[in-house]
C-alpha cells in the first residue's frame, strides 16, 4: 500500500482554516445587514474583528502558559483555584456554544436590528 505525500504546507493549511471559518454564511449575513443598515454595518464588522483578534491573542497567550492541551474550562480553573463554580460555568457555557469566538455574528445581528428600528 503506497502512502500519500505530505505536500500541505503551513501557508496552505492556514488559508484552508481561514476559509473554513469565513464560510459563505458570513458574507450572506453582512449582505443582509448592509441592505438594512447601509454603510454603518462596517463599524460592526470592524468592532467584531477587534474582538475576534483580541480573543485569538488571549487564547494564544493562555495556551503558551500551560504545557498541556487545554480549554476554556482549564484556564478558568487555573485562574480561580479557590472555587470550582467559575470553571463549572465556563465548561457548561462552552458546551452550549456561548463563547467569545462567536461574538461577530451577534454583533452583526445587533447592527441589523438597530437599523430596522430606525
Amino acid at each position: 500500500m503506497s502512502e500519500l505525500k505530505r505536500e500541505l504546507g503551513l501557508g496552505y493549511a492556514t488559508l484552508f482554516g481561514v476559509g473554513l471559518i469565513l464560510g459563505a454564511g458570513i458574507y450572506v449575513l453582512v449582505g443582509r445587514a448592509a441592505a438594512i443598515v447601509g454603510d454603518g454595518v462596517w463599524a460592526s464588522v470592524a468592532f467584531s474583528a477587534v474582538i475576534a483578534l483580541s480573543t485569538a491573542l488571549s487564547y494564544a497567550e493562555l495556551s503558551s502558559m500551560y504545557p498541556t492541551a487545554a480549554s476554556t474550562h482549564t484556564y478558568v480553573k487555573e485562574a480561580f483555584p479557590q472555587s470550582g463554580l467559575p470553571a463549572f460555568l465556563a465548561g457548561w457555557l462552552l458546551f452550549f456554544g456561548v463563547s467569545p469566538a462567536r461574538q461577530p455574528r451577534p454583533s452583526a445581528s445587533q447592527a441589523t436590528s438597530l437599523g430596522s428600528s430606525a
